[in-house]
């Protein structure tokens, strides 16, 4: 069930609607204010939700992909600060107690903090980007997968299949 799900997030990853690695060089953010008249996503609504819960901006904006790679980025150094904080619990001398534990957990939170200012940052720089793009009219395709349950002379089935959205 959980390699079905990874699949599904996978596969509606590839098929994002603007995808902000085609349209990064066609698009500058420096005068956003300037050239949009039409937001789809708030910048400032992105970097917030990036900043309250890690990766959700990139969710709110359609780039779960992007959002899980960041996530993944951010769990590594607090991971490591958890360790710091564990093993500073142990015995001294028994095995239990690491010594240098206190910088586990300083140098984790600081490249965790690190991480989340840069997602912040990265997250609205996509949102501008996505925004014009969607005021340009460009061309999107999207690829879905759908599981459905069909019922089909009293016996259930589960069908599998894509819808293909293309919006221009």
């Amino acid at each position: 069930m959980v390699l079905a799900f990874a699949i599904v997030i996978a596969i509606n990853s590839f098929g994002q609607k603007n995808n902000y690695k085609e349209y990064k060089n066609d698009f500058s953010a420096k005068h956003y204010r300037d050239s949009i008249t039409k937001e789809r996503y708030s910048p400032f609504n992105a970097g917030m939700l990036n900043f309250l819960l890690p990766s959700t901006g990139y969710h709110y904006i359609e780039e779960p992909l992007r959002g899980w790679c960041v996530l993944g980025c951010e769990l590594i150094p607090l991971s490591v600060a958890f360790f710091g904080v564990a093993a500073s619990f142990g015995e001294p001398g028994a095995g239990g107690h690491v010594e240098g534990t206190e910088k586990l957990f300083n140098y984790g939170i600081l490249a965790f903090e690190l991480i989340q200012i840069w997602s912040c940052y990265d997250v609205v720089k996509v949102t501008k980007i996505k925004n014009l793009a969607y005021q340009e009219g460009k061309i999107t395709l999207k690829i879905k997968p759908e599981f459905l349950v069909v019922n089909q002379n009293n016996n259930s089935s589960i069908a599998c299949g894509l819808s293909l959205n293309i919006t221009f």
